[in-house]
């Protein structure tokens, strides 16, 4: 092998001898060629790959040792995995805790309404009267529930009336008193439906 100098000098342009950059070429090809795996050239007389016989999904299925049948049964989440699928989980848990919550108390607001009606009587055209109250009335009459609570009162009453103006109802002609009675304990089955989920 050819040694070629390694340093070069700072002083000036110098020229390659030709024939050493032969030598050194020849020498990087050598190398490439003895370093680099040898790939056999394709030959024309190569021979076709077999066909595979038609095979059924099934059979298919069997070669590859793929079992089939019911599932496994889902193993049990370790603990660690349990603590934070509970603690990811408690925000909707408390949520939905607080929503059984409101509704329960809009369950016993909606009763404590038909029941100062029933004992009060039913009015229409004003909330209240020496001979009686309206839904509202009635509502107004009971202690006075939180913002939240009051606003699903009358969101269920509404939902359950079909309509927004829950006096506009009320004051309805053709209406009864067994009538809005009787939309007042539906509401309350509503809400505490609504509670139990």
């Amino acid at each position: 092998m050819t040694t070629h100098p390694t340093t070069l000098t700072p002083a000036g342009p110098t020229a390659l001898d030709p024939a050493e950059l032969a030598a050194f070429l020849a020498d990087i090809e050598a190398h490439v060629r003895a370093h680099t795996p040898t790939i056999p050239a394709p030959t024309e007389a190569t021979t076709p790959r077999p066909v595979a016989p038609s095979l059924t999904v099934d059979e298919l299925i069997e070669r590859a040792g793929i079992v089939t049948g019911p599932a496994p049964a889902e193993r049990r989440r370790p603990a660690v995995m349990r603590l934070l699928a509970s603690v990811v989980e408690a925000p909707a848990r408390r949520r939905a805790a607080h929503e059984a919550h409101v509704n329960a108390q809009v369950a016993r607001y909606l009763d404590a309404t038909a029941s100062a009606i029933r004992t009060r009587g039913w009015i229409q055209g004003n909330y209240r009267r020496s001979d009686g109250v309206c839904i509202l009335g009635a509502l107004a009459c009971l202690i006075e529930p939180t913002e939240e609570v009051h606003a699903a009162i009358l969101a269920t009453l509404r939902a359950e009336l079909g309509q927004v103006h829950i006096q506009g109802w009320n004051d309805a002609e053709g209406r009864t008193a067994e009538g809005v009675l009787a939309a007042l304990e539906r509401a309350a089955r509503r809400a505490r439906a609504a509670a139990t989920v």
